[in-house]
């Protein structure tokens, strides 16, 4: 990533937010019957990977979504790609979207938004690629959650970490590093 303030922020954010960001989570927890704490995590995806990812899609999108976005690694990668294509991050966590929210201000970011919202009552209309970081997801949620979007958006392109059993002729499996291991499995959906 080139603008090497907004890396290292997004670095540094545990480090300097971890008491106000499991204050959050507890929060969130507390209010919920299906979300627990391990649903949250805190790990980054490197621009290489992210990129390698991003040319493996076929298509030029006009929209691109992240579920999961946590603090906007993934917007913030994009934006730089492409600053002229909207982005749109979504996450349960307040505080990290504040976060991410304060970069994009202070350095006058256009075409990036970061909002707290729920996967499953987000419209992706008019969206052409989605970047699940749904990790951290149960994975019966997290298959539901894929195959209900290829159902209602059959010709969206998919970026996930987790495997995508529905439609298996249009995915394809990649591997990639991360902060948490060498070789991350990612699953890449689209029909060409």
């Amino acid at each position: 990533m080139k603008n090497k303030d907004i890396l290292e922020k997004l670095e540094n954010y545990m480090s300097l937010n971890r008491s106000n960001d499991q204050k959050h989570i507890n929060e969130i927890v507390k209010g919920s019957a299906v979300i627990t704490k391990k649903d949250f995590t805190y790990g980054s995806t490197p621009y290489n990977t992210a990129k390698g990812l991003i040319d493996e899609i076929n298509k030029t999108p006009q929209r691109f979504v992240v579920f999961g976005a946590s603090t906007g690694w993934m917007c913030f990668y994009w934006n730089e790609m492409f600053p002229n294509i909207e982005t749109i991050g979504i996450d349960l966590h307040p505080g990290r979207i504040e976060f991410g929210n304060k970069l994009i201000k202070e350095h006058g970011l256009k075409n990036i938004k970061l909002k707290v919202a729920n996967a499953f009552d987000f419209k992706l209309e008019n969206t052409d690629l989605l970047w699940q970081s749904n990790l951290c997801f149960e994975n019966l949620m997290a298959e539901k959650l894929t195959n209900s979007i290829i159902d209602d958006y059959p010709d969206i392109a998919i970026i996930s970490y987790k495997p995508i059993f529905y439609a298996r002729k249009y995915v394809k499996k990649h591997y990639f590093p991360v902060s948490w291991m060498e070789k991350q499995p990612f699953f890449t959906y689209e029909k060409s």
